[in-house]
């Protein structure tokens, strides 16, 4: 047991060494909408690289406005821990007869010069651009490119949000180029809009649909940050659909930290969010997206340390749960076609639930004084499954394929 433990404390030091240089190029972009201020002193800012500060909107004479809230000492506590602080324009509820008017090309100019001198003022190092559906019209793609140049004159960054997979048809091929990388907003395929549509709004599936949309669409992957929702909706009451923060989910249960699912709330866990992580560095992407910080659990089950966490080559949250988890034996035969096998060391109590290739939870069950089960596999589709395991302080997490 001893010799186990050893080995693996020096796997995961050689995990974290080997991802160090990938983590360094990385970049994690958390929103921070103003509505969540009062939460500024509870962000990790060290487990970010840039934080879009969301939203600044138009007023009538073309200056920037953020609803009244001062932004100045979030951006100085974001740039005290090093991050680069954007300023995301628009955002999903943006006025659309607002945005018409300051994009056409006879008002641009001006509004564009008052966009740089509100970087300036504020001491910003970029503009994310997250116009979305109508204010995306035929003007976007020449403000774009007047914005990218006027930006770039000052040595100032230039982003965008854009759907997971779907490019609207005025985005120029241009325009997609000026982007300095652009964050995949790869949730919300289902809503309050769409309530007969319940299900994952944000499966792992979508996340390796939008890498290859976008990678399609001309846009390279070292451009691409991968967004992740850390909010869900509960689909209960059909007639009234709500958002739910990761964090209320937290609250109700702890266990709910690792799921993906509680009845028809949906939402993204740790394992989701590690496994999205994982896959966008397999995929040599640009970084992470979070919408948005305000959402997260800041305590032990924090997704924004997940993220870190991954990034680290950390498959298990600390060393000191190594004694716990060498209890686990590898799950066999793997890949496998009827029956799969777990052993343990030693008799314990768990709890053990098997989740879809799209990350649903197919069950949840407990088991007592066992040290092996047999979970038979033989009615499932083929795919990648993940198994995970629950006892006392520790989890872990084991990925099977069925063929």
């Amino acid at each position: 047991m001893k010799g186990s433990i050893i080995l693996r404390t020096i796997t995961l030091f050689m995990l974290l060494a080997s991802n160090t240089l990938v983590a360094q190029d990385f970049k994690t972009v958390g929103y921070f909408p103003t509505y969540r201020f009062s939460l500024v002193d509870n962000i990790a800012y060290n487990k970010l690289t840039h934080l879009n500060i969301a939203f600044a909107q138009p007023d009538e004479q073309g200056n920037l406005t953020t609803n009244g809230v001062t932004i100045s000492d979030v951006v100085q506590k974001a740039q005290a821990a090093g991050l680069e602080v954007f300023i995301s324009l628009a955002g999903g509820a943006a006025s659309l007869s607002v945005w018409e008017n300051w994009l056409r090309p006879a008002n641009r100019s001006f509004f564009i010069s008052n966009i740089i001198e509100y970087v300036k003022i504020h001491n910003l190092q970029g503009v994310d651009v997250d116009l979305e559906w109508g204010t995306v019209n035929d003007d976007y793609s020449g403000f774009v490119l007047e914005l990218r140049d006027s930006l770039k004159a000052y040595n100032y960054g230039i982003t965008a949000a854009l759907p997971g997979t779907y490019r609207y048809p005025e985005v120029s091929d241009e325009a997609l180029a000026a982007y300095d990388w652009v964050n995949l907003m790869v949730y919300d395929l289902t809503g309050p809009w769409a309530p007969d549509l319940y299900g994952p709004h944000s499966p792992f599936s979508f996340a390796e649909s939008a890498i290859a949309y976008w990678s399609a669409q001309g846009l390279s992957k070292e451009k691409m940050t991968l967004g992740v929702p850390f909010y869900g909706y509960d689909f209960t009451n059909l007639e009234k659909t709500v958002s739910v923060k990761f964090s209320d989910m937290v609250s109700k249960n702890t266990n709910y930290a690792y799921r993906d699912q509680v009845g028809r709330i949906y939402y993204n866990g740790i394992f989701t969010i590690a496994e999205k992580t994982r896959l966008a560095m397999q995929e040599n992407l640009g970084g992470m997206m979070i919408w948005e910080l305000g959402q997260d659990d800041f305590g032990e089950f924090s997704l924004l340390n997940t993220i870190s966490q991954s990034l680290n080559g950390a498959i298990i949250t600390s060393v000191s749960e190594i004694e716990a988890i060498a209890n686990i034996e590898t799950p066999y035969p793997n890949p496998v076609s009827d029956i799969v096998n777990l052993d343990f060391q030693q008799a314990i109590d768990f709890e053990l639930s098997l989740y879809s290739p799209v990350s649903t939870e197919v069950f949840t069950t407990s088991f007592s004084n066992q040290n092996n089960i047999s979970l038979d596999m033989t009615d499932y589709a083929p795919g990648i499954y993940l198994i995970t395991v629950r006892a006392n302080s520790f989890i872990q997490t084991f990925r099977i394929q069925k063929i």
